[in-house]
This record gives C-alpha cells, sequence and structure tokens, in this order.
C-alpha cells in the first residue's frame, strides 16, 4: 500500500463546490484515512486564470480554510486531485505550497499526491503540479 498509516488525513482538490468531487467519496471508502478535507474551486474563478484579482482572494481563502482544518485535526498526508478541478485551482494550490513555511505547516513530511485525468494528453498540467 502507498499509504502506511490507518488514520491519514487527506485532502480532496475538487471543482466548484456545486459539483460532485469522485475524489472525496474515494478517500472517505478507503480505511487508511481518517478524516477529509474538500478544497473546492473558488468562485468567479474563471476556467483559464487569467483574472488575477479572482486567484489571489482565491489563494487567501484557500490558504485559511485549509490552514484552519489541519489545525482541528493535524498535517495533511494525502493529497488527491479530483478530474473536476480546474487549471486555476492547481495554479492557486501549487502557489500555496511554494511558501516552504506553509507548506511545512499543512503538509506531513511523508506524503502521497496523486491526479487523475481522463484525457491525460489534454491536460498536461495535472501532471505538471505532481512534478512541482
Amino acid at each position: 500500500y502507498i499509504v502506511q498509516t490507518t488514520n491519514s488525513i487527506a485532502v480532496a482538490i475538487c471543482g466548484p463546490v456545486e459539483e460532485d468531487c469522485l475524489a472525496v467519496d474515494v478517500l472517505k471508502k478507503s480505511s487508511k484515512v481518517n478524516t477529509v478535507i474538500r478544497l473546492s474551486a473558488c468562485s468567479g474563478m474563471d476556467s483559464t486564470g487569467t483574472n488575477l484579482q479572482s486567484m489571489f482572494d482565491c489563494e487567501i481563502a484557500l490558504s485559511t480554510e485549509w490552514h484552519q482544518k489541519i489545525n482541528e485535526t493535524g498535517k495533511t498526508q494525502i493529497v488527491l486531485v479530483d478530474e473536476s478541478a480546474p487549471y486555476p485551482m492547481l495554479q492557486v494550490i501549487d502557489s500555496l505550497l511554494t511558501i516552504d513555511q506553509y507548506r511545512r505547516e499543512v503538509i506531513s513530511e511523508v506524503n502521497v499526491f496523486m491526479a487523475w485525468s481522463t484525457d491525460g494528453q489534454a491536460e498536461p498540467w495535472r501532471t505538471m503540479f505532481l512534478e512541482n
């Protein structure tokens, strides 16, 4: 098994809150996951990521939300990117995780990052996110 502990904290990176997020369902069914935190794409975020103000506002909101939720439970060991997560959402998450102090506060030293897509050729940014 990729995940060694049975009480892991997982984050599902999802599309808009009104859309289903299969990543949440998958994580909740795992016997290795104790807590699932859903991070949904911010409302007002365009699909191209060209509205910089909405991206900045989203980054602040997600930073606060993630930090508050892990403070209640512990650091994140698993991050699963749902197919519904749009490109700008991953840009925001990537931006947050490039801040060393923030990353050390929310991500466990032992961690697993995963993403899936039914059309990987059309969405190379998912792979780039995982490589960062």
